[in-house]
């Protein structure tokens, strides 16, 4: 790989890619063919509740 740097580059920026994909999402793995077909597998996220602010009173 160090001595084509064209592959190194396709394959730095597959890398990337699923780097970025797995930072800023819920999947945990990806599997995808040579036909296209991707089968992608996440953890379920869980959203917080957030607090609801007080209710104001009129005097």
């Amino acid at each position: 790989m160090e001595q084509d740097n064209e592959l190194q580059d396709l394959i730095l920026t597959v890398h990337h890619s699923f780097m970025h994909t797995f930072a800023h999402s819920s999947a945990t793995k990806i599997v995808e063919n040579h036909l296209g077909v991707a089968y992608v597998e996440s953890i379920p996220l869980q959203v917080p509740m957030q607090a609801q602010p007080p209710k104001l009173q009129n005097f």
